[in-house]
C-alpha cells in the first residue's frame, strides 16, 4: 500500500472510529430513560469517584450531592483524571481494567445514565500531567443526533487543551459535575434511593470518606464514617465501622454498618444495619421494598428476597444493574453470603442485639432475578430453605 493510500485509509478509519463512538453515546443517552435510570444515577457517579482511588496521602474521598431550584451538582476530591479516564469519557468507552477486581467500571456506558438527570453537564475537573495537575471545564452535550454530539467530543478535546495548571489542589475538587434541573422527578428517586443504601455502601467501598446529601438550603445532611475494624468470630470474620449522621445540624445515634464473612478473603458477605440505644445496639432491617443483593451498590431487581441480610458479593450483573448473572460462579457467592447470614444470627443473639430475631426472617420467594425462569425461582427457593434450616439449627 503506497503511503497517499496508507494515510487515507487511517484518516477513514478513525472517522468510523469517531462516528461510531457518537452513534454508542447517543443511543445510551437515549435508553437513560425511566425509573431504573432514575435509580442508578447516583451510583454510577459514586462508582467513578471511588474507582478513582483517594488523592496521594490520603485514605478516603469525600463525596457531597447537592441540589438547587436550577442544578444537580456532584462533587469528590479523589485521585484526579487520567488521560484515560478523559479518553473513556469523551468516547462512552471505559478505562477499567477488563478483569479487574477493584473498580466495577469507570466512565463507561453506566455513566451514561446519569443524563437522565439531563442531556447537558458541566464539568470541571483536574487532570494529572505527569507531576503537575491541570484544570480544565468542559461542557459534555449529548442533547443533537450523531452529528452534534461527534462536534461536541471535538470541541471538548479542545477545551482539555486549553486545561490550565493549578499549582495548590489541597482545596479542590477533583471533578464537579453540574446537570441543569430539567425534572425533579429522576433527582427525587435517585437521592431517595442514595440514602437508603448509602450505611451499605459504607460497607462495600471502605474508601468512602464523609458524604454530604443537600436538598435544599438548609436541608443538609452529613454522613461521617469511622474506622474500619476487623475481627475474627466463631466461623467467620467480622468487618465494622460506626457511621454519625447529622441532619439540620443535629447528631442522630451512633450506626454501625456490620459485614459478615465466611472467611477473612471471602468474595461475598452479609450485611446488617445497627442503631446504638441506651441498653446497646438495635437491628434497623431494609425497607420492604430495598434491595437485597449488592455488587458494591444495590442491584436493583433483589427487591423480591424475603430476607433482612443485605448480600453482597463480587457478582457480574448485567448491564442495566439490575441482576447479577446467575451462574455457577454468581450462585457459588449466594451460596457463601447466606452461609455467612446464618452467622450473623449467631452473633446478633450472642451479643444480645434488640431485634435480632428480625434477622432470622426467611420465606419463600414469589418471584426472581428472572420472573420466566422456573428453575432460578426454585434454585431460590432451595437456598433459602437450606438457610432457614441452618437457622433452625441454632
Amino acid at each position: 500500500m503506497s503511503e497517499e493510500a496508507s494515510k487515507g485509509f487511517q484518516e477513514a478509519q478513525q472517522d468510523q472510529i469517531n462516528r461510531n463512538q457518537a452513534r454508542n453515546i447517543w443511543y445510551h443517552v437515549q435508553q437513560a430513560r425511566g425509573h431504573v435510570a432514575s435509580v442508578r444515577w447516583p451510583f454510577e457517579l459514586f462508582q467513578n469517584a471511588l474507582d478513582a482511588g483517594p488523592r496521594l496521602g490520603r485514605q478516603s474521598i469525600g463525596i457531597s450531592v447537592r441540589r438547587s431550584e436550577s442544578a444537580l451538582v456532584f462533587q469528590h476530591d479523589g485521585a484526579p483524571f487520567t488521560y484515560d479516564d478523559l479518553a473513556a469519557l469523551l468516547s462512552g468507552g471505559s478505562s477499567k481494567e477488563l478483569e479487574s477486581a477493584d473498580t466495577t467500571g469507570r466512565f463507561g456506558t453506566g455513566y451514561l445514565v446519569t443524563h437522565v438527570l439531563s442531556e447537558r453537564v458541566r464539568l470541571i475537573g483536574l487532570l494529572q500531567v505527569g507531576n503537575k495537575t491541570e484544570q480544565f471545564d468542559l461542557d459534555l452535550d449529548r442533547s443533537g443526533d450523531e452529528a452534534a454530539i461527534l462536534h461536541n467530543i471535538e470541541l471538548c478535546s479542545a477545551s482539555i487543551a486549553a486545561a490550565e495548571a493549578v499549582p495548590d489542589i489541597e482545596k479542590a475538587q477533583s471533578a464537579t459535575f453540574e446537570y441543569p434541573v430539567q425534572d425533579a422527578g429522576p433527582i427525587d428517586t435517585g437521592i431517595a434511593a442514595l440514602q437508603q443504601a448509602l450505611p451499605y455502601i459504607y460497607a462495600t467501598r471502605p474508601r468512602l470518606g464523609q458524604v454530604v446529601i443537600e436538598m435544599e438550603a438548609g436541608n443538609q445532611e452529613v454522613w461521617i464514617p469511622g474506622q474500619l475494624t476487623s475481627v475474627a468470630i466463631d466461623g467467620g470474620w467480622l468487618e465494622y465501622r460506626s457511621l454519625v449522621v447529622e441532619k439540620q445540624g443535629i447528631t442522630l445515634p451512633e450506626l454501625r454498618i456490620c459485614k459478615f464473612m465466611t472467611n477473612q478473603e471471602a468474595a461475598s458477605s452479609a450485611l446488617v444495619l445497627l442503631e446504638r440505644t441506651e441498653q446497646g445496639w438495635r437491628v434497623i432491617s431494609p425497607g420492604e421494598d430495598a434491595p437485597r443483593v449488592y455488587r458494591e451498590y444495590p442491584l436493583s431487581g433483589s427487591d423480591f428476597l424475603t430476607i433482612n441480610l443485605i448480600i453482597d458479593g463480587k457478582f457480574d450483573p448485567d448491564e442495566q444493574r439490575r441482576a447479577p448473572q446467575m451462574t455457577d460462579h454468581g450462585k457459588g457467592l449466594i451460596v457463601d453470603a447466606l452461609a455467612a447470614g446464618v452467622q450473623v444470627v449467631k452473633y446478633a443473639f450472642d451479643q444480645n442485639w434488640e431485634n435480632a430475631h428480625w434477622i432470622a426472617r426467611v420465606s419463600q420467594p414469589l418471584a426472581a432475578f428472572n420472573p420466566a425462569d422456573a428453575s432460578e425461582k426454585q434454585w431460590w427457593a432451595e437456598q433459602l430453605k437450606v438457610f432457614a434450616q441452618a437457622l433452625a439449627s441454632l
